[in-house]
């Protein structure tokens, strides 16, 4: 809904290339030449489910889109420290809930 709409919006308007010899993956889950096995991107996609939307967010435009703390700041319209902790806590959920699944 309103967040996809505004990301969209934001990459028509701000295009940030990086030139690489060879994207590991294309889309929005990991391919199979990432080097993750199928349940390995499985569990992946199912415990990004679980965070919240701001949480998703946040980690997306981080590690997906690559911006800094202040430009996402900018963007969700928050201050660069609830980013900052929401990136945080959003990790450690995720580190906790692949780390359960391994077992």
């Amino acid at each position: 809904g309103i967040v996809n709409a505004h990301v969209s919006l934001w990459r028509r308007t701000r295009r940030r290339e990086v030139p690489v010899a060879d994207p590991p993956f294309q889309g929005s889950t990991p391919g199979p030449d990432s080097g993750m096995g199928a349940d390995e991107r499985r569990r992946l996609w199912l415990a990004c489910r679980s965070l919240s939307v701001s949480q998703r967010t946040a980690v997306v435009l981080r590690y997906y889109e690559q911006l800094d703390y202040a430009e996402i700041a900018a963007y969700m319209g928050v201050r660069e420290g609830t980013v900052r902790s929401s990136v945080s806590r959003a990790l450690a959920l995720l580190r906790e809930e692949l780390g359960e699944e391994r077992g």
